[in-house]
């Protein structure tokens, strides 16, 4: 319990980016979800889907690279974390989510209709950047019919969609840490920064 208030308190600033990054995408990813929702064209909602997730993924990408580039150039004689930070972060970062998944997965398994509704809305609510991803998938054959798979399946889902923000976190911070942003692998010239004096 003391690492992880020493941990909070080094690197709350990060996690509360994280958070909200979380939240802005989620409100941005539901209005789109939605509207793509009511023109019933696949093309449409498979843009929508991508453009909701891909900006969340950057946000939280670019949080992480700043994280890892500040790290880098910190003076010599200052103690640099270990380039897995980032994926530190974004499990810490993603810990409410888990709990939401296996709320929901304990309640639906248990038939509680309302409190299945009630964690489902909380869900969207931080996480609503899949809204439009989850109802193609959802439209699947397989979730047609009510059954213990299809209610296992539904969460499993849920839980898997936190899988794109840690890989991209755990890259950006990886990449700021070794200066190389992400566009020098598509040969965009990068100037880096001067390092600090020492």
């Amino acid at each position: 319990m003391k690492k992880l208030r020493e941990f909070w308190s080094l690197h709350s600033y990060h996690l509360v980016a994280f958070w909200r990054n979380q939240i802005v995408m989620s409100i941005l990813g539901i209005s789109v979800g939605l509207a793509t929702i009511a023109l019933k064209n696949d093309a449409i909602a498979i843009v929508g889907c991508l453009f909701s997730v891909s900006l969340l993924c950057y946000l939280q990408y670019d949080n992480a690279f700043q994280l890892g580039l500040k790290d880098r150039y910190r003076p010599i004689d200052v103690k640099r974390p270990k380039r897995s930070l980032g994926l530190k972060l974004s499990l810490l970062g993603s810990a409410p989510l888990f709990l939401v998944c296996v709320l929901g997965l304990i309640f639906q398994i248990s038939s509680l209709e309302s409190p299945t509704v009630g964690i489902q809305l909380i869900y969207y609510a931080i996480h609503g950047s899949y809204i439009q991803t989850h109802a193609l998938i959802k439209s699947a054959e397989l979730f047609q019919t009510a059954s213990l798979l299809g209610d296992v399946l539904n969460w499993a889902l849920c839980l898997a969609y936190t899988i794109p923000e840690i890989v991209s976190m755990t890259l950006g911070y990886y990449l700021g840490a070794c200066d190389k942003p992400l566009r020098t692998f598509f040969g965009i010239k990068y100037v880096p920064p001067k390092e600090s004096k020492r």
